[in-house]
């Protein structure tokens, strides 16, 4: 950049009002290249490529100097001739200046591209090509106007012509391996003092050279693995990079790179030579075409020679012909004026304004003279059109030896290797040539046929000369008028317009066409802005009218199918024809048969079946009626207009998008036609009246009379169907006419010649170009707005056409669906009668065979039902099924399911500890013997009869100990094995089975256990009619051995399966199972230490051993100081529970519970250290201290201890039936 840019301004000036210099482009993309190598990026490729690309500019050589321009003046064409041999001068003065390198002077790049994007971004700063180019000239293609396909392939499409001559590509293998490549990139080196890079291999350094080994450096990395990522970085783009150099054909030059250095180069420089051979032949080619072009260019110029030759023979031959035929006129003249003077008649008298006298003599020597001089002007013409025709055949000769050079030196090319370069310019050259040569041969045909004529008009030009009279001399004149034909007159004598002799007529200069001229880039891309802002105006009108077309035309057509079904639903309505037919069956049936066979019965049956025939018809006839009413409020609804005027407001609005459109157009095109002509464009834009607004939003548009003479055809239908739409079109054809020029008159097809400037005016002057190009592109405005406004004009006939059919559709809808009503509507009522009909039908049969309706009679809508499987008269309801049997007792002393649950049940509630005394037992087995209700189960009736002194006897079998309580879960046990004898035999296995497979029930609480899988004793259920003693008998266990209160109470089903080992043989074989279930049963441990530790804190009972203590001292050790009863624990009664007191006092320790059993009396260790484990507040035993009381004396010292064997007296089983009896 030059030094000065980027300097500081005058200290005059202040810094905020310069600024700085424009930098140039390369400075520009240099910035850009070093801020992203800066940034450690890669340089963008269009930056690289503009960088190569003026470079290769730089290498051409220097432009040939500029033309003279010479102005206009007064000596202009002799300053003209003096700059052409100036300008001639100084072009072969550049000529001689160039030296024979400047001529072949061209370039390699190395390295560059390397990629897809690098190639077309060289390409296009070269040649400027851009591929992406068509996808934008395709996306600008306007929608509503679009060109046609080959006009846009042809400014889209691009031309792959690329600026290089060749792209050299060193192929290296690198399938299946990289290592051609990987040895050259690893041997390569560089002496760090002279630059120069050396190949281990290919190029080794030379070995006499002192030091130089020992200098070598490594050229790049020598890790391989590096090498192979870059080979696969580059090889990533290859296929794109291919793909892209096949759309230039022959461009490629693959070399094989696998030689040494010699051989590649040897290689490229045949590639080189090739390309500069392909080069000269195209120069070859041009130079010949240049010839040929030349030659073609005499040929022209000789056959206008040979074709003015020819007029001036032609013309020569005519002015013969006249004059042959003047000659002889006149000496006819002479002749008869002779005959006259002979007469002794007058010689003609002068005529006024005449210069000369009408002397026939001399008129016939005139005219003798003109026709000699015009026969030699004949001669010399006739010599210089014979020497005109011998230079056309000498030019016609050369264009065919130009021809034929040409095609030589295009075969001689076409063995070379040309490069696209040299094979457009040589094509472009033959082209050349042979348009020239096309040109030729027209000249040359064309210079023949004028020839032939010119021999036709000699001819008759001689005979002309030999012929005797007038009439002969006509018959050979061509242009002379035939008999009946007006004369053409005389030529003009006019001599300010007619050409001079030999001179084609000139053109005025207001007549020559305004040149075409390209619109400057800023200018068509801003015309273009404006049309795609009214294109897309359009398009989203257009798209959102129809949008609404379709949804009022969806919206129309749902609305009459509602209405159908709507009419549908209010036809089947309900009514009261069912409640006249139900009370009139009702009492019909109320007729006793003996009257039904009276005859006047059966007369006053069927007057009232008249009756209710006649009834239900009114009925029927009050439906119609209504329905009538219904339906011509649809009729009288006037929602088809207002639809048809809501369509036709989008109708409109088309209409108006059509005239906004227009007007955009108008707009648009003048800009664009005025910059064709190069006219000046004006700021304000062109004036044309605005469209008119046929929305009606201002006013509204009056509707034309449809018989108007300038109303359409078109147009009349939719005056009567849509005038809104007629008003709208209406207006935009008035506007159309307004803005369109006047039509000629068709019966003064001439134009009117310009009247010429009165005397002593001024001819108007000459118009400017600027006028001039301001009427061409009026003129071209017009023409295009004339095809606009046809365009349009078909547009809203199509609207109108349209709209015209929406309507009538929509009114051709509504009258199918009112004949469809009305079809509905006489249907229904025909078919409600018929069913009447069919009612009363039914009735009076049953009156003539004397019997009731009995079947259910339905007027269902408009179909008549007899319900054979309804009856009016229904049968009595069955009975109900009877309930479930529990099956019997086996005896008068065995206790059914029922009567166990409900005694177990009265029990838990008594007592849940399980311990209670004998006169509390007595009295709830009382109650249960008690049967109040039929649903009270009772007792069997063996102990039905017995008193509470008996029942208490029986629950003293089950006393603890010696005490005054007694257990009542044995006493249970003992009644389920009367029920269930087979309970006894079963097996420890087995006990702890069903104990293992009813733990998690038991756990969950009473109702869990009742319904979970039955014991192994248990009967199933036989059939439905049998209740299910299974259930009950779980319940009642469930009830028993439970050790919380309510339904979610748990369940011991340790205590239950240790209980049912007992034994009707005796108490020992009975403990002796218990004992060993109590091994099985602790390895289980199905009941959780916490749970059962809870129990014991929680449950305030009875304390049964005290009571018995205190006995045993009585009898063996009389204690002074006896405890009262009242202190050894609340009693539970049923009539009278104990509320648990608030904070119950804490359990004894085992210490003081071993000291308490102490000194109640002599007890053996075994029996102490058992009641130390146990909860001496009455609950059961737990089997860890039946286990530990079992290993100190086993069963049988157990039962033998008094102090022990109260605690397993529970594993005998009593008959309590045999004691009853007794």
């Amino acid at each position: 950049a030059p030094a000065e840019e980027g300097a500081a301004p005058p200290p005059s000036e202040p810094a905020e009002e310069s600024s700085p210099a424009p930098r140039s482009r390369k400075v520009e993309l240099g910035s850009v290249a070093l801020a992203a190598d800066g940034a450690g990026e890669p340089i963008p490729p269009d930056v690289v490529a503009a960088l190569v690309a003026m470079a290769v500019g730089a290498l051409a050589p220097p432009p040939p100097p500029p033309l003279t321009v010479v102005p206009e003046g007064d000596d202009h064409e002799t300053a003209l001739e003096a700059a052409k041999e100036a300008d001639a001068a100084a072009l072969a003065e550049y000529a001689a200046s160039l030296d024979t390198e400047d001529r072949k002077r061209g370039f390699v790049i190395d390295g560059f591209p390397n990629s897809f994007e690098e190639a077309a971004a060289l390409e296009k700063a070269l040649t400027g090509l851009d591929p992406a180019r068509e996808g934008f000239v395709r996306g600008r293609v306007s929608i509503v106007a679009p060109m046609r396909e080959h006009e846009v392939a042809a400014k889209a499409t691009p031309t792959f012509t690329s600026g290089l001559d060749a792209v050299v590509v060193l192929e290296l293998p690198t399938e299946p391996d990289a290592q051609a490549a990987t040895r050259r990139a690893m041997g390569r080196r560089i002496d760090a003092m002279t630059g120069k890079i050396y190949h281990l291999e290919y190029d080794p350094p030379p070995e006499d050279e002192p030091g130089l080994i020992e200098r070598l450096q490594d050229l790049v990395p020598p890790e391989e693995a590096r090498v192979h990522e870059r080979m696969k970085e580059w090889g990533a783009g290859v296929e794109k990079h291919e793909d892209w150099l096949k759309k230039f054909a022959g461009l490629r030059v693959g070399l094989d790179a696998t030689g040494n250095v010699e051989e590649v180069a040897n290689a490229l420089t045949g590639v080189v030579e090739r390309v500069l051979a392909a080069k000269a032949a195209a120069e070859v080619v041009k130079e010949a075409s240049e010839n040929a072009a030349a030659a073609a260019a005499a040929a022209q110029t000789a056959a206008a020679a040979a074709d003015e030759a020819n007029s001036v023979v032609a013309a020569c031959a005519k002015e013969l012909l006249h004059l042959r035929k003047a000659e002889i006129q006149a000496k006819e003249l002479v002749g008869a004026a002779t005959a006259e003077a002979e007469e002794g008649a007058d010689p003609p008298a002068e005529t006024e304004g005449d210069d000369e006298p009408k002397d026939p003599a001399a008129l016939a020597l005139l005219a003798e003279k003109a026709a000699e001089a015009v026969a030699a002007e004949l001669v010399k013409a006739q010599t210089a059109a014979a020497a005109a025709d011998k230079a056309l055949a000498e030019a016609a000769e050369a264009v065919e030896e130009a021809n034929a050079a040409v095609k030589a030196a295009s075969d001689s090319s076409a063995g070379a290797e040309s490069v696209s370069e040299a094979r457009e310019a040589a094509k472009a050259a033959c082209e050349a040539a042979e348009a020239a040569s096309v040109a030729a041969r027209e000249s040359l045909e064309s210079a023949k046929t004028a020839g032939e004529d010119v021999k036709g008009h000699v001819e008759r030009a001689e005979a002309a000369a030999k012929a005797a009279t007038p009439e002969e001399v006509a018959a050979l004149d061509p242009d002379a008028p035939k008999e009946g034909e007006e004369g053409e007159g005389e030529p003009p004598t006019d001599g300010e317009n007619a050409p001079a002799d030999g001179e084609a007529p000139v053109e005025p200069e207001e007549r020559k066409p305004v040149p075409i001229v390209p619109v400057p880039l800023a200018l068509a891309d801003a015309i273009y802005e404006q049309w795609s802002g009214a294109e897309t105006a359009y398009l989203e009108g257009m798209h959102q009218c129809f949008a609404s077309m379709r949804e009022e035309r969806s919206l129309s057509l749902a609305h009459f199918v509602d209405a159908k079904k709507t009419f549908a639903e209010f036809l089947r309505r309900p009514d009261e024809k069912m409640t006249a037919v139900r009370e009139f069956q009702s009492k019909f049936n109320d007729v006793d048969l003996d009257h039904r066979r009276d005859p006047r019965t059966k007369g006053e049956l069927l007057v009232r079946a008249d009756e209710l025939r006649d009834a239900l018809w009114d009925i029927c006839d009050a439906k119609l009626q209504e329905a009538v009413d219904e339906r011509r409020k649809i009729v009288e609804d006037a929602y088809v207009a207002d639809h048809v005027v809501l369509a036709t407001n989008h109708y409109v609005a088309m209409v108006q998008l059509e005239l906004d459109k227009y007007a955009e157009t108008h707009a648009v095109l003048a800009d664009y036609y005025t910059a064709r002509r190069g006219a000046e464009l004006k700021e304000e834009g062109p004036e044309v009246a605005a469209p008119p607004d046929v929305l009606g939003e201002e006013s509204p548009l009056p509707v034309p009379a449809a018989d108007g003479e300038d109303t359409p055809k078109w147009l009349k239908e939719a005056i009567e169907l849509t005038p809104t739409l007629a008003a709208a079109v209406s207006a935009a054809l008035k506007y159309f006419k307004s803005v369109s020029p006047p039509e000629p008159d068709p019966e003064n097809t001439e134009e009117a010649p310009a009247e010429p400037p009165a005397e002593g005016e001024e001819p108007p002057p000459p118009k400017t170009d600027a006028e001039r190009a301001a009427e061409t592109s009026a003129a071209d405005l017009e023409e295009a707005m004339a095809i606009e406004r046809h365009t349009v004009r078909w547009r809203m006939k199509r609207i109108v056409e349209n709209a015209v059919a929406h309507a009538k559709h929509l009114k051709r809808v509504e009258a199918k669906a009112l004949v469809r009503l009305e079809e509905y509507l006489r249907d229904r009522y025909h078919q409600e009668c018929s069913a009447v009909a069919a009612l009363v039908e039914e009735i009076k049969c049953a009156v003539d065979e004397e019997r009731e309706l009995v079947n259910d009679l339905i007027l269902d809508d408009v179909d008549f039902i007899v319900l054979e499987e309804e009856l009016a008269i229904p049968d009595p309801p069955p009975q109900p099924p009877a309930p479930p049997v529990e099956p019997p007792a086996r005896g008068p002393g065995v206790f059914t399911a029922s009567q166990l649950a409900n005694l177990a049940a009265g029990l838990s509630s008594a007592a849940i500890s399980g311990v209670m005394t004998a006169g509390e037992c007595a009295r709830v087995f009382a109650r249960c013997a008690a049967v109040l209700t039929p649903a009270d189960p009772g007792v069997p009736p063996a102990f039905s009869v017995c008193n509470e002194g008996v029942l208490a006897a029986l629950a003293r079998q089950f006393a603890f100990g010696d005490s005054l309580y007694c257990e009542w879960r044995p006493l249970i046990v003992s009644l389920l094995v009367d029920m269930y004898p087979v309970v006894i035999d079963a097996s420890v296995e087995r006990l702890a089975s069903a104990a293992a497979q009813l733990a998690a029930p038991a756990l969950a609480g009473r109702a869990a256990f009742a319904n979970a899988r039955k014991l192994w004793f248990l009967p199933a259920r036989a059939n439905s009619s049998q209740v299910d003693v299974a259930a009950i008998v779980m319940r009642a266990l469930a009830d028993a051995f439970a050790f919380e209160p309510g339904e979610e109470g748990a369940v011991d089903v340790e205590s239950l399966v240790l209980h049912l080992c007992a034994s009707p043989a005796s108490a020992e074989a009975g403990t002796r199972k218990a004992l060993e279930l109590a091994k099985v049963l602790a390895a289980l441990r199905l009941v959780p230490e916490a749970r059962r530790r809870g129990l014991r804190d929680g449950d305030v009972s009875m304390e049964p051993d005290g009571a018995s203590g205190d006995a045993a001292t009585d009898s063996a050790n009389p204690n002074p100081n006896p405890k009262p009863r009242d202190e050894d624990g609340p009693k539970e009664s049923p009539e009278a529970p104990m509320e648990p007191e608030p904070t119950p006092e804490p359990p004894p320790t085992p210490e003081a519970a071993a000291a308490r059993f102490a000194a109640m009396g002599p007890m053996s260790h075994a029996a102490v250290e058992l009641l130390t484990r146990h909860d001496v507040r009455g609950v059961d035993v737990d089997v860890p201290a039946l286990l530990r009381a079992g290993d100190e004396g086993g069963a049988v010292g157990l039962l033998a201890d008094q102090a022990t064997a109260r605690w397993f007296s529970r594993y005998l089983v009593r008959d309590l039936h045999a004691m009853v009896e007794v």
